[in-house]
Protein backbone atom coordinates (compact mmCIF):
# COMPACT_ATOMS: atom_id res chain seq x y z
CA UNK A 1 0.00 0.00 0.00
CA UNK A 2 2.83 2.39 0.97
CA UNK A 3 4.34 2.02 -2.80
CA UNK A 4 0.81 2.93 -4.42
CA UNK A 5 0.82 5.86 -2.22
CA UNK A 6 4.55 6.58 -3.34
CA UNK A 7 3.63 6.53 -6.92
CA UNK A 8 0.56 8.77 -6.60
CA UNK A 9 3.01 11.44 -5.38
CA UNK A 10 5.43 10.87 -7.63
CA UNK A 11 3.00 11.04 -10.84
CA UNK A 12 1.29 14.11 -8.94
CA UNK A 13 4.96 16.03 -8.65
CA UNK A 14 5.58 15.28 -12.16
CA UNK A 15 2.24 16.52 -13.65
CA UNK A 16 3.26 19.47 -11.51
CA UNK A 17 6.22 20.22 -13.10
CA UNK A 18 5.04 19.70 -16.28
CA UNK A 19 2.48 22.09 -15.96
CA UNK A 20 4.25 24.63 -14.49
CA UNK A 21 7.09 24.35 -17.53
CA UNK A 22 4.35 24.25 -20.20
CA UNK A 23 2.34 27.41 -18.96
CA UNK A 24 5.05 29.06 -17.90
CA UNK A 25 4.68 31.72 -19.90
CA UNK A 26 1.61 32.41 -18.01
CA UNK A 27 2.57 32.09 -14.80
CA UNK A 28 4.78 34.99 -15.68
CA UNK A 29 2.37 37.68 -16.58
CA UNK A 30 -1.40 35.99 -15.53
CA UNK A 31 -2.80 38.92 -15.92
CA UNK A 32 -1.39 39.92 -19.49
CA UNK A 33 -1.37 36.27 -21.31
CA UNK A 34 -3.61 33.38 -21.36
CA UNK A 35 -4.12 30.18 -22.72
CA UNK A 36 -5.20 29.34 -26.15
CA UNK A 37 -6.04 30.57 -29.53
CA UNK A 38 -5.57 34.19 -29.56
CA UNK A 39 -9.85 34.39 -30.63
CA UNK A 40 -12.01 32.02 -28.47
CA UNK A 41 -10.14 33.34 -25.05
CA UNK A 42 -10.46 36.85 -25.93
CA UNK A 43 -14.09 36.65 -26.22
CA UNK A 44 -14.77 34.83 -22.76
CA UNK A 45 -12.20 37.31 -20.61
CA UNK A 46 -14.82 39.94 -22.40
CA UNK A 47 -17.78 38.29 -21.46
CA UNK A 48 -16.75 37.79 -17.63
CA UNK A 49 -16.52 41.53 -17.29
CA UNK A 50 -18.76 42.84 -20.33
CA UNK A 51 -22.26 41.30 -17.86
CA UNK A 52 -21.23 42.44 -14.68
CA UNK A 53 -20.61 46.03 -15.71
CA UNK A 54 -23.93 45.78 -17.67
CA UNK A 55 -25.98 44.70 -14.96
CA UNK A 56 -24.46 46.95 -12.35
CA UNK A 57 -25.10 49.74 -14.78
CA UNK A 58 -29.26 48.42 -15.41
CA UNK A 59 -28.69 47.80 -19.00
CA UNK A 60 -29.71 44.24 -20.68
CA UNK A 61 -26.39 42.13 -20.69
CA UNK A 62 -27.66 39.74 -23.28
CA UNK A 63 -27.60 43.14 -26.16
CA UNK A 64 -24.17 45.26 -27.20
CA UNK A 65 -23.11 47.60 -29.94
CA UNK A 66 -20.02 47.30 -28.55
CA UNK A 67 -19.60 44.16 -30.90
CA UNK A 68 -20.15 44.64 -34.29
CA UNK A 69 -20.93 48.81 -33.84
CA UNK A 70 -23.52 50.00 -34.73
CA UNK A 71 -26.57 47.33 -35.40
CA UNK A 72 -25.20 45.28 -32.61
CA UNK A 73 -24.60 41.57 -31.28
CA UNK A 74 -27.65 39.63 -29.35
CA UNK A 75 -25.04 37.92 -27.34
CA UNK A 76 -27.66 34.59 -26.96
CA UNK A 77 -26.48 33.69 -30.35
CA UNK A 78 -22.69 33.41 -29.34
CA UNK A 79 -21.33 31.29 -26.55
CA UNK A 80 -21.49 33.22 -23.42
CA UNK A 81 -20.82 32.53 -20.00
CA UNK A 82 -23.48 34.22 -18.42
CA UNK A 83 -23.89 31.81 -15.54
CA UNK A 84 -19.75 32.27 -14.74
CA UNK A 85 -19.70 35.84 -15.01
CA UNK A 86 -22.35 36.10 -12.33
CA UNK A 87 -20.50 33.49 -9.90
CA UNK A 88 -17.61 35.45 -9.94
CA UNK A 89 -18.90 38.66 -10.18
CA UNK A 90 -17.21 39.25 -6.73
CA UNK A 91 -13.36 37.95 -8.59
CA UNK A 92 -14.01 40.33 -11.40
CA UNK A 93 -14.63 43.09 -9.54
CA UNK A 94 -11.24 43.05 -7.22
CA UNK A 95 -9.00 41.19 -9.62
CA UNK A 96 -10.43 42.32 -13.55
CA UNK A 97 -11.73 39.78 -15.71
Amino acid sequence: MASRTRLVWIALIAYTVVAVAVFSSTWVDPTGSWIGSPKDPGLFIWYLGWIPHELAQGHNPLFTDYLSYPPGVNLMWNTSTIFPALVLWPITALFGP
